[in-house]
Parts: C-alpha cells; sequence; structure tokens
C-alpha cells in the first residue's frame, strides 16, 4: 500500500551531501521523492533518508526520472518498525481527513 503524502525530508548521500526534496508517496518498501533539481549528485549514491520527526532510513536508489526518484528502503528491523508506525499514523490522517 502506498501512501501519497507531501513530507519535506533530506536525502543523503554517501559522501556527505545532503538535498532537501519532498516524498510524493511512502510505502513498506520505499518512497518516491520530489527534488528542486536532479536527484543524481556526481560520483554519489543516496544512502540515507531523514524523515523529520520520524527518524533516519536506510536506502537504496531504485530508479530516476527528471526530478524525481524511486528509493527502497533498506535498513534493519528496527528502522522498519519506525516505518511501519509513520505509515499506520499517515493513514490514520488520511481516514480522519476523510471523514470530515
Amino acid at each position: 500500500m502506498r501512501i501519497a503524502c507531501g513530507i519535506d525530508v533530506i536525502v543523503e548521500y554517501d559522501r556527505g551531501a545532503q538535498t532537501k526534496c519532498r516524498t510524493v508517496d511512502l510505502s513498506m518498501s520505499g518512497a518516491q521523492l520530489r527534488f528542486p533539481g536532479s536527484p543524481r549528485k556526481r560520483d554519489e549514491v543516496m544512502d540515507s533518508l531523514i524523515i523529520p520527526g520520524a527518524g533516519i532510513f536506510s536506502i537504496s536508489p531504485r530508479w530516476t526520472d527528471g526530478n524525481k526518484a524511486g528509493v527502497r528502503f533498506t535498513g534493519p528491523p528496527e528502522e522498519l518498525d519506525l516505518l511501519t508506525s509513520l505509515l499506520r499514523h499517515l493513514e490514520k490522517m488520511r481516514q480522519t481527513r476523510m471523514a470530515d
């Protein structure tokens, strides 16, 4: 299940660069991200996704298309537990909005 959401996040690259971007959607397996420019950094690979208030999640890139990128969550079970909690919270918020 993918949850559409626009959360401001930060992508960290393996050599220390960071880029602010926004989620398009999230799921247990990964996320689609929208960047202000190209998501690619010369000689650097996306390494982690910082979701303020939720945590830092290990990622690996899956695809890029223009200013969008898809990433896969690759972290240990503790990270996936945090992700599960975040997705449950987002789904609950979505259902509350639909009920109003």
